[in-house]
């Protein structure tokens, strides 16, 4: 028996530092597909992190963990390398379903959140309202042809109308 492995009813043994999944038995929907790195070992629940930096940190018994195979953990760390670039106050976006009345509404970074989430509102204004706490997952940028094609547009004199 190995006197480094302190639970010794897993096979194979799991140390802190190891990649592991949530067997499905134990598994939330939210949890499948993740990949965890051990970073506690406490004495009923292990303290595991996501490695892709996306998502909080969780506990699960170590009965319900399952070491990740290569390919989860190959895909999981390409996740990673691809996530999306920071907002910054000031910086105008776009939010499909944000406004169900008007799909193609843009909208202004007033805040941004520790986790990638970000405060919008209106351009142009919304008698003070606004959206708190996006997640970045649902905002686009706006590209820059098309911010300078709506700025170009904004500063065209009304067009006259006949009376």
């Amino acid at each position: 028996m190995d006197p480094t492995n302190r639970t010794p009813g897993i096979i194979p043994a799991l140390f802190v530092g190891d990649l592991v999944c949530i067997a499905a038995t134990h598994a939330r929907r939210a949890d499948h597909g993740i990949v965890y790195e051990i970073t506690k070992e406490n004495p009923v629940n292990w303290g595991l992190t996501p490695i892709n930096g996306n998502g909080s940190p969780v506990r699960c018994p170590p009965q319900g963990l399952r070491r990740a195979t290569d390919k989860e953990i190959e895909a999981a760390r390409a996740a990673a390398g691809a996530r999306l670039p920071e907002l910054h106050r000031g910086q105008v976006v776009t939010a499909p379903g944000l406004d169900r009345h008007v799909p193609d509404t843009l909208w202004t970074v007033i805040r941004t959140h520790p986790g990638g989430a970000v405060d919008v509102a209106r351009l142009g204004g919304d008698n003070g309202r606004f959206h708190r706490a996006v997640a970045r997952k649902l905002l686009t940028e706006l590209p820059a042809p098309r911010l300078a094609a709506v700025l170009a547009a904004a500063q065209q004199p009304p067009a006259s109308s006949p009376q």
